[in-house]
């Protein structure tokens, strides 16, 4: 039996975008996945707020403890994240309205020193920039940007994932708008 190339090339394309379809669909189900997993454990537990992480412009270390009775957010990012950058204007103009009320701890993850530095001098955040590498390998965060949002109490609250849209943050801004 000879195949006729004029069937044959057509159905060899139909299963390679039927392939890529399928590879996708699981590709996104398993991150989702891995997301939801993440913030199952991560808010069942709080270790994570006792991590001490080494600030990049001092020798000292930091936790999300300290900073109890404020609005933590912690934010793994990294310079090769497209989102990161946009996540950071959002949160600064954030904390512009309510630096009494929110702290930011950046906790940048496998990233060149050289361009971290660069990256905090031109932009100016106001925010604790930290090496979050080991935090975020240890407790396995499912992606850049992640950040985690724990109320005045120390209690995580929400997790974010991803890029920031214009919503992203509003629980964020009504709380700190409540005082809650």
């Amino acid at each position: 039996m000879k195949l006729d190339p004029k069937y044959f090339i057509p159905f060899l394309a139909i299963v390679a975008i039927a392939t890529a379809l399928i590879i996708t669909f699981f590709t996104i189900s398993s991150q989702k996945g891995q997301r939801q997993a993440f913030e199952r454990a991560i808010m069942q537990q709080d270790s994570l707020k006792m991590e001490q992480m080494k600030l990049l412009n001092a020798d000292s270390t930091i936790s999300v403890k300290q900073f109890e009775g404020k609005f933590v957010l912690l934010d793994f990012w990294a310079t090769w994240s497209n989102f990161s950058e946009g996540a950071h204007v959002q949160v600064a103009e954030i904390l512009k309205l309510h630096p009494d009320t929110l702290h930011i701890i950046a906790a940048v993850v496998e990233d060149k020193g050289e361009k971290v530095i660069s990256y905090i001098e031109r932009n100016k955040f106001p925010f604790d920039f930290v090496n979050g590498t080991r935090v975020f390998n240890q407790y396995q965060v499912p992606g850049l940007p992640t950040q985690l949002l724990y109320n005045p109490s120390g209690e995580i609250i929400d997790v974010y994932f991803g890029s920031a849209d214009s919503t992203q943050y509003d629980s964020l801004r009504l709380l700190l708008n409540n005082g809650d």
